[in-house]
């Protein structure tokens, strides 16, 4: 998943230390060119909510593990196969949230008012309920891919992406969650022109719909 995605933004990762990513452009092999994410904490509640992403999800076998990045430089999130994790990097989220809250104040604010009348307590920080349902949802996504990879159906096969932004509908939909911030979180982080290689607005906000509203699937 990537906040931008023009030809060739693919990004491959690899471990270089316990606690330390190194991420490149696919394909680029100069010397030193490769940025570091440094692991940190998970943000409180984003642990939680993937175990009950993952209570959801039958035959999926050991679950990839869950890593918090300081930053993945633009790229989000990844699913790992070689190492079995979920890494998400915390202000490339941030980032998503920010031109998010930029552009649909207003939008977030009613949502949140509307959350709280059904669903708890009131939330005045727009940007961080936006950080920590953008977290959420960059993990339901990579969860896809893992899904994907492990055999799960591509009904949007060959596009991975829309592919995984369908299973994170679907596992919103188990866990009865509201889809509107998550609706809103996949049209953000479409691409849309020539140069693009991942899914556009739209073709992002269907798949995740698509997905939530023909959830099959339930708790184990």
């Amino acid at each position: 998943m990537h906040i931008s995605c023009p030809k060739g933004c693919t990004r491959r990762a690899w471990r270089i230390a316990p606690h330390v990513l190194a991420i490149e452009p696919a394909g680029l092999m100069r010397r030193g060119s490769a940025s570091r994410a440094t692991r940190i904490a998970t943000p409180h509640g984003i642990g939680d909510a993937y175990a009950q992403m993952v209570s959801k999800v039958r035959h999926l076998g050991t679950a990839p593990a869950l890593e918090v990045y300081d930053d993945l430089h633009g790229v989000g999130g990844l699913f790992i196969p070689d190492n079995w994790v979920i890494a998400v990097g915390l202000k490339d989220i941030a980032d998503i949230s920010d031109r998010i809250l930029s552009t649909r104040h207003d939008d977030v604010a009613a949502i949140a008012r509307d959350l709280a009348r059904t669903k708890g307590p009131r939330v005045d920080d727009l940007r961080g309920l936006l950080i920590v349902s953008g977290m959420v949802r960059c993990v339901g996504h990579e969860l896809g891919h893992a899904l994907i990879h492990r055999g799960w159906v591509n009904p949007f096969s060959p596009d991975g992406e829309a592919g995984a932004d369908y299973y994170a509908g679907q596992i919103d939909a188990a866990r009865g969650t509201d889809w509107r911030l998550g609706e809103m979180f996949f049209r953000a982080i479409g691409c849309r022109g020539p140069t693009c290689s991942h899914p556009s607005p739209e073709n992002r906000s269907t798949a995740y719909m698509t997905g939530y509203e023909n959830m099959r699937f339930r708790a184990a």
